[in-house]
């Protein structure tokens, strides 16, 4: 009996340690998300760079990560998902060493934006296909599918926390180096991680599948990030390429001809995925997860889901440093509440699953984020401190932490072990699109409503961020749609197997 129980503790113990270098690494992942959003005059000055620059460092980033994710989770099925698990680590780690040593912007768009986002691209979908294989099928599996989405969001909402204070008092370098370390700290544990076997062949790489998809992604975001500066539809100001005008005042947007342009190479990427498929060839992504009514709907829901928290976060940050002149530190601080209502939440949904259909528990948490989001917006309007927007992250936080504790899971759940890295590729590609999406048509939004109300002011600046905040609600409630498509289950019950979990 107490050689049972010993050996019970040890693989209790030995479960909680490969939760807990799993969600580290989706913890720093995410952390860069949103660690700049608070540093932002500080890097101007120390990397004699505009702001503008900054900004479109930040939204980089996320854009690598969403236009190389789907091809990071075909490198693992190629490569074996451990295999670029820890690849994709060491790729990361090196660029966050770039990034802590950076003299300028062009080096810590390299280290950061690039490597980074290169690393993060293929580490993100082979860590989510090594759970089956590392945690037994029943409450251990349930709690990593809970934690590690939990520690996305936390680190994404952790960010500014962690990059306030470092900014504040130390240095914002010191963060990465930090990271550095916490890559070292994984590697080192490396041994631990059971590998996820793939039946049958080694797939061949789909390079013209990655080209459309990547260039199509990008040129996507890339319009999306130009409103800001010419507008949504017309151009506020002429649209010039090398000196030379190409779109004068009035005219249509460039927003909408990159936009055009990026949904139609995204269009010819199916085109290609089904016709090369159909003709027995490997492909990036398996075109049948497009008929799979939980991928999609659980795809929809995470991008929409991102592209309100960043968006939201992002507005937040920009208006504690503008209008209420928060330092970093104080900035990051005024989150914290956020932080940790969404960890809590997070990790108690998963429990919940056990009692309530999954379904159901990430429509509630959709409702109440949408709520939470409205809210923000309207204490924005009135605030005079940090403090007073502490409801709207009780409300926000929960949201967030319901659909964060079962989205992952319902997913996974609906397709095969061969299909499982596929399936992560496709659903952080949709977490990082939103990202990138949610800060861009963030920014957009507030420069063309303070361009509607004319001099620039404190009222102004006041009424702008409110209202963004309360359009990125609106446009992020169309996202319940997809929570509608979601597949039922009974607590206990595994979805697509009816096996009692």
């Amino acid at each position: 009996m107490d050689k049972e129980l010993a050996d019970k503790e040890v693989k209790s113990s030995s479960v909680v340690l490969l939760l807990i270098v799993m969600s580290s690494a989706q913890f720093i992942f995410c952390l860069d998300m949103t660690f700049m959003n608070v540093s932002i005059t500080t890097l101007v000055k120390d990397l004699n760079t505009t702001i503008a620059g900054v900004q479109g460092a930040i939204t980089f980033y996320t854009l690598v990560m969403a236009a190389f994710m789907i091809a990071g989770a075909k490198i693992g099925d190629i490569l074996g998902r451990k295999r670029a698990f820890l690849l994709g680590l060491c790729i990361y780690g090196v660029g966050s060493l770039t990034t802590s040593l950076a003299p300028n912007l062009t080096v810590l768009i390299l280290g950061w934006s690039v490597l980074e986002g290169l690393g993060a691209a293929l580490c993100m979908p082979a860590m989510v296909a090594l759970v089956s294989p590392n945690f037994a099928e029943g409450p251990d599996r349930k709690r990593a599918f809970a934690m590690i989405p939990a520690a996305a969001a936390v680190g994404a909402a952790a960010g500014p926390i962690v990059g306030g204070f470092l900014t504040t008092y130390i240095t914002w370098r010191l963060g990465f180096f930090l990271e550095v370390l916490v890559v070292i700290f994984i590697l080192t544990m490396h041994k631990r991680i059971k590998d996820s076997t793939v039946e049958g062949e080694r797939p061949k790489f789909d390079y013209p599948g990655l080209v459309f998809s990547a260039a199509g992604l990008g040129i996507l975001v890339y319009g999306i990030i130009l409103a800001g500066t010419y507008g949504f539809f017309k151009c506020r100001v002429p649209y010039t390429v090398g000196g030379k005008e190409i779109l004068a005042v009035g005219s249509v947007s460039p927003t909408v001809l990159f936009a055009i342009a990026g949904l139609l190479i995204l269009a010819v990427f199916f085109w290609w995925e089904t016709f090369w498929h159909g003709r027995g060839k490997d492909t990036l992504i398996n075109p049948a997860l497009f008929k799979n009514l939980a991928v999609v709907c659980g795809v929809s829901t995470n991008l929409f889901q991102y592209f309100l928290m960043t968006g939201i976060m992002f507005s937040l940050c920009l208006f504690l440093q503008v209008v209420l002149s928060y330092d970093a530190f104080r900035t990051g601080l005024t989150l914290l509440p956020l932080s940790i209502t969404l960890f809590i939440v997070a990790i108690a949904g998963a429990r919940l699953a056990r009692r309530i259909d999954p379904k159901r528990i990430v429509q509630v948490g959709f409702i109440v984020m949408i709520a939470g989001a409205a809210l923000m917006g309207l204490a924005t309007g009135r605030s005079v401190s940090g403090w007073d927007f502490i409801p709207a992250f009780l409300v926000l936080g929960t949201g967030l932490g319901l659909v964060a504790s079962q989205i992952n899971e319902i997913e996974q759940s609906a397709v095969s072990k061969e299909e499982a890295g596929e399936t992560s590729g496709l659903n952080y590609t949709s977490q990082n699109l939103g990202a990138s999406l949610g800060t861009a048509v963030a920014g957009a939004l507030i420069a063309s409503f303070l361009v509607m109300q004319g001099p620039i002011t404190t009222t102004a600046q006041r009424k702008a961020v409110a209202a963004d905040m309360i359009l990125l609600a609106v446009l992020a409630a169309f996202g319940f749609l997809g929570t509608l498509g979601l597949p039922k289950r009974k607590a206990g019950e595994t979805i697509g197997t009816g096996v009692e979990a």
